[in-house]
């Protein structure tokens, strides 16, 4: 963003990337239109943020191929950390 502020060319980021570590582990990605949210313990959202700003419409299951592409990238976009260790899922009754 430093070049974008100095009024420099600057090339975009693929994605961001971002999880939250309070009450369990939640990971989320921001992709072009799409936004993924993983919450702990449960399957992938997936929102298309350009049809449906206000995340009202889960539409991972219509869209799989982007589900396993978004997937991926939080794999990769992930490193583990003894600070931030990832909880396990609570036990579903």
């Amino acid at each position: 963003m430093v070049p974008a502020l100095k009024g420099k060319a600057f090339s975009p980021a693929e994605y961001l990337y971002w999880e939250l570590h309070n009450d369990g582990f939640t990971q989320a990605l921001r992709q072009g239109d799409w936004k993924a949210v993983r919450p702990h313990g449960k399957p992938m959202e997936l929102y298309n943020l350009k049809l449906d700003p206000q995340e009202k419409k889960n539409v991972a299951a219509q869209h799989p191929d982007e589900v396993k592409k978004i997937s991926d990238l939080m794999a990769q976009a992930r490193t583990d950390s003894d600070q931030w260790p990832v909880p396990e899922p609570a036990a579903q009754p």
